[in-house]
């Protein structure tokens, strides 16, 4: 489904692209600083089932553990390389992700006819984190395979595309089909 209106401040959506794209542009011994190791919960780095699949051309993912889960495992240097969105503004997108998320539970709960606030009171203490995927321009466009199918376990997931770029698909009856984004939706 795609969420409009959902009430997240479009300055703090414009702030959050500009660092994913920032963090991407910095050089890979930069990058390399924060690779996947082992109890990490912040990390860069690539999918091992996307690096049998692929060549060089997925550039690889960040992921960041929103502030109040951020007290933990974290190495010095981990704060600066997200830049103004950790510093400053990671509060507000924990609290209106968060909201959000809330709000879509609560929704599904209606929907399965639970208890009232039985589906918010299931995720309330879980892990909340912010997953960026880039993926450049690649020469052969159709050789490229992006994230895996479920391949995040979590209860529920926000996708926030950043430039507007087409190529996130929705399968429904069968059939892949091709989701047109809307830059703050």
């Amino acid at each position: 489904m795609r969420l409009v209106n959902h009430g997240v401040s479009s300055s703090l959506l414009e702030k959050l692209n500009d660092e994913i794209e920032g963090f991407f542009k910095l050089p890979l011994e930069e990058k390399m600083k924060y690779k996947i190791r082992p109890g990490d919960l912040v990390n860069h780095g690539v999918s091992s089932s996307l690096l049998e699949k692929q060549n060089d051309e997925i550039e690889g993912f960040f992921k960041l553990p929103l502030e109040e889960k951020m007290k933990y495992k974290i190495r010095p240097g981990d704060v600066q390389v997200y830049g103004t969105v950790v510093r400053s503004d990671n509060q507000r997108l924990d609290w209106e992700s968060q909201r959000v998320a809330m709000q879509l539970f609560g929704y599904l709960g209606e929907l399965l006819e639970m208890k009232m606030g039985a589906m918010e009171e299931l995720f309330e203490d879980g892990m909340q984190s912010v997953r960026m995927t880039y993926y450049p321009p690649c020469p052969q466009p159709k050789m490229v395979v992006g994230v895996t199918p479920h391949s995040g376990a979590a209860g529920i997931t926000i996708l926030h595309q950043v430039n507007g770029v087409e190529g996130f698909q929705i399968k429904k009856d069968g059939v892949w089909n091709l989701d047109t984004t809307h830059s703050l939706s």
